[in-house]
């Protein structure tokens, strides 16, 4: 049976990260340093390849799940099975420190991401854009 193991990222993480986004749609993640990589990420390994990876920012009494990417090549069943683990994770993550509700971005073009919340008791409680900014600059993000 397939099972990838789940861990907190580490800073060494990073280069394997950001190659895990940029293949899975989050173009402009190319133009950040991830050199110093934040215990923030859960990463899916199997076989000792990156295979998944969610996001998670501890906040009380509402914490957020961001950037779910499974690699491009999984096959449909395994990918189901890993943003399952993921999301999972993420939960007992907010949950153990304390979070009350989490909050999720959720792109347009991931309908399965937002049909799996659906199914998992969540509801859109707002629309809008996401924006993102460089700073300490004014560097435009280029999507």
């Amino acid at each position: 049976m397939w099972a990838p193991q789940l861990r907190l990222a580490k800073p060494r993480d990073g280069a394997r990260l950001q190659a895990l986004l940029k293949d899975f749609g989050y173009a402009y993640i190319g133009q950040l340093d991830w050199s110093n990589l934040t215990p923030d990420w859960i990463l899916a390994e199997a076989e000792g390849e990156l295979v998944g990876a969610v996001q998670v920012v501890l906040s009380r009494p509402l914490g957020y799940v961001h950037f779910l990417a499974t690699a491009p090549a999984l096959p449909h069943r395994r990918k189901a099975q890993l943003v399952k683990a993921l999301g999972l994770q993420a939960a007992l993550t907010l949950q153990s420190f304390g979070a009350q509700m989490a909050g999720f971005f959720v792109t347009h073009d991931r309908k399965n991401w937002k049909r799996l919340l659906k199914r998992r008791n969540c509801k859109i409680i707002g629309t809008g854009h996401m924006m993102a900014g460089f700073l300490g600059g004014p560097d435009v993000v280029e999507p």
